[in-house]
């Protein structure tokens, strides 16, 4: 793998948050199901665990959080492509790190409103493979 792989992975994902994080709440499934395969796979923290296909990962998460947290947007600061050495560089991993920001509104995992600025930290890492990601492993601390 070269460069601009790494590159057009990156990129891939990049389309993806840009898409998602500007779609409004009835369209987050879709727009998941446009930027990943058929067979998408998510990994959450706990209580989210994991789910299959974009209609239980926005049910699951995102649709709650948004609910909770209004106007959210994700401040990265850490964002960079690699192949996974552990299956010999046979797939190709985004990872983003940062906060997801947002006006803690409503209530959320039994945790009262504050309706104030909250930050969540997170780390989420994308299986890409021909310009669409496979899998993700999402981890949210408050």
């Amino acid at each position: 793998m070269n460069t601009n792989d790494l590159q057009q992975a990156k990129k891939t994902v990049r389309e993806f948050h840009a898409a998602f994080d500007a779609a409004p709440a009835s369209d987050l499934a879709q727009i998941l199901a446009d930027h990943t395969a058929p067979d998408y796979f998510w990994r959450g923290m706990h209580p989210f665990h994991e789910q299959q296909g974009a209609e239980a990962v926005v049910s699951a998460f995102w649709a709650p959080l948004r609910r909770s947290f209004t106007s959210l947007q994700r401040r990265e600061d850490v964002f960079l492509a690699g192949r996974n050495f552990i299956d010999e560089g046979d797939t190709t991993w985004v990872v983003g790190m940062g906060n997801m920001m947002g006006l803690f509104d409503n209530d959320w995992l039994g945790i009262p409103a504050t309706r104030k600025m909250a930050f969540l930290r997170y780390a989420e890492f994308h299986r890409v493979e021909n310009c669409k990601v496979l899998s993700q492993l999402f981890s949210a601390m408050h």
